[in-house]
């Protein structure tokens, strides 16, 4: 799904004339890569989950500790290698 709107995203891209994205670009060929070995069993997509426990000493110091955690982990800021 992702490969496709990327494709659909770089195409419109080209059609409206703007100059092609070297970031588009590369997210294309890594999502169209990485099927390619998903589908040779060449590599494995895992989904994990990690648990955190914050220790704050009141009610507002955990709700802005939650935050920062949340912001550091939010999608698209992991990648593994």
């Amino acid at each position: 799904m992702k490969k496709a709107r990327l494709e659909s995203g770089r195409r419109y891209g080209q059609d409206k004339g703007r100059l092609p994205d070297p970031h588009a670009d590369a997210a294309t060929e890594d999502a169209y890569d990485l099927s390619a070995q998903l589908a040779r069993g060449e590599d494995k997509l895992y989904r994990v989950g990690l648990y955190l426990t914050v220790h704050t000493d009141g009610d507002e110091e955990l709700a802005d500790e939650t935050a920062a955690v949340r912001a550091f982990a939010a999608p698209g800021d992991w990648h593994c290698s």
